[in-house]
C-alpha cells in the first residue's frame, strides 16, 4: 500500500490538490489538539467512532476498525455520501483512487494478477 504521504503527492499530481483531510480519514489518522471536522460528523454519521479504542501514534488517534472499513470496498457505498457532502464529487474520486492504489499494491491484488496470466484453467 502506498504511505498517506504517498497519496497525497498522487492527488496532488491528479488534481492539484493533496486532500490530505480526506486520505487521513481514510487512514483513521485524526490530530489530538486539533480534530478534523470529519471526525464529529462521521462520528454523527456511523455512531461508531471510539478513539479509546484507538492507538496512540506519533500524537494521532489511529483507529484499525475505522481504517478497515474505510478501504472495505463492499462498504464504499456506505461512505460515498459522506466523502462527497464533505469533500465534494473530486473528493468522492479520490477516495475511490485512494482505494484502488492500496488493493493494487497489495500482495494479494499481485498474486491474483499472476495467477491470472497463468491460466490454469
Amino acid at each position: 500500500m502506498p504511505t498517506i504521504n504517498e497519496h497525497f503527492k498522487l492527488s496532488l499530481k491528479r488534481t492539484g490538490k493533496e486532500y490530505k483531510e480526506l486520505h487521513e480519514w481514510i487512514e483513521g489518522f485524526h490530530s489530538i489538539e486539533n480534530p478534523l471536522n470529519c471526525v464529529t460528523e462521521y462520528r454523527e454519521f456511523s455512531n461508531r467512532y471510539s478513539p479509546e479504542h484507538g492507538d496512540l501514534i506519533k500524537g494521532n488517534v489511529h483507529t484499525k476498525k475505522e481504517k478497515e472499513d474505510r478501504h472495505d470496498i463492499l462498504k464504499i457505498p456506505k461512505f460515498l455520501s459522506f466523502v462527497e457532502d464533505k469533500f465534494g464529487k473530486a473528493g468522492v474520486q479520490e477516495y475511490l483512487y485512494h482505494i484502488k492504489e492500496d488493493y493494487e499494491k497489495s500482495r494479494a491484488y499481485k498474486l491474483a494478477k499472476i495467477i491470472l496470466k497463468l491460466r490454469f484453467w
